[in-house]
């Protein structure tokens, strides 16, 4: 479900105690999110799936993040039909976006929607 953002990796703290130690962990199941190389969050002790999905959410980018990548990347190829309907489903999300409204309103004016263009931009 979330492999496309995260990898899991399980490690034998028997056999892998310097890693053990580097992340301090004191007791099994431990749990450690790491991100560029640093721990960003965790948790020891066995948990619900609730709590478990709760810890990773925190950390994963929104649906309108999501989006509007994707949109991004329809725009620089070339497909500014794509890249609005991605671009308006981000904007249906979080309209308050400045980002969001950038690629919008870029679409639009690939498009040649100015009117709509301009009407964003007030």
């Amino acid at each position: 479900e979330y492999s496309q953002h995260l990898i899991l990796a399980k490690v034998n703290c028997d056999e892998q105690q310097q890693i053990a130690m580097q992340f301090g962990v004191r007791s099994l199941p431990t749990v450690i999110l790491v991100k560029d190389g640093q721990p960003i969050d965790g948790f020891a002790g066995v948990q619900g799936e609730s709590e478990i999905r709760a810890m990773l959410e925190k950390h994963l980018p929104s649906p309108a993040d999501t989006l509007l990548e994707q949109a991004r990347l329809s725009l620089s190829e070339g497909d500014a039909q794509q890249a609005f309907g991605l671009a308006k489903q981000a904007y249906d999300l979080d309209s308050q976006r400045a980002d969001i409204k950038f690629v919008l309103i870029e679409a639009y004016l690939e498009l040649g929607r100015l009117q709509q263009a301009r009407e964003l931009l007030d």
